[in-house]
């Protein structure tokens, strides 16, 4: 490994620690609503899930990694907690599409809603300087994110490996 990549990978380590700092604090401002949710675990990757978009049951149950009879039990408790809605899709009438309620959309606001305060808070300590640089930064991760969707290629998960 040269000088170049170890200097790289040094910037590379110092910007995952100062993400994690953040993460931290940014769930302590979102602790009570979390908290507060009387929801499973799955219910609430479901509700994250769809908070993308109506999709039929058979690819939210791909996304959260269940089994289809499953998939379909959890969205019907979902729906008895009005948070979510099964319609018939008008394209093809064997599909159901799940998407979330007025009352599901204003859950997922309020989990976000703290976080992007927290962040602005934050955001706002900054000197113009440092928002300067920081605006420029993360509009380069938010392109490198993009293009990453766009490829289509799968974010490594853990220490890198993608088999196990």
């Amino acid at each position: 490994m040269g000088q170049r990549d170890g200097a790289r990978d040094e910037l590379i380590a110092g910007v995952l620690a100062a993400q994690q700092q953040i993460m931290r604090s940014m769930q302590g401002a979102t602790k009570e609503a979390w908290l507060d949710l009387d929801l499973t675990l799955s219910q609430i990757k479901s509700l994250l899930v769809v908070s993308n978009g109506p999709l039929p049951i058979h690819a939210l149950a791909e996304q959260v990694g269940l089994q289809r009879p499953a998939a379909s039990i959890l969205v019907e408790h979902l729906v008895q907690l009005g948070v979510v809605t099964r319609t018939e899709d008008t394209t093809d009438r064997r599909r159901t599409l799940v998407d979330l309620t007025p009352t599901g959309v204003a859950l997922i606001a309020r989990l976000r809603q703290g976080n992007e305060a927290h962040f602005r808070a934050l955001i706002e300590r900054l000197s113009e300087g440092d928002l300067s640089a920081l605006a420029q930064g993360i509009a380069a991760l938010a392109a490198a994110a993009r293009a990453w969707k766009e490829s289509m290629a799968p974010i490594p998960v853990g220490d890198g490996d993608t088999e196990k």
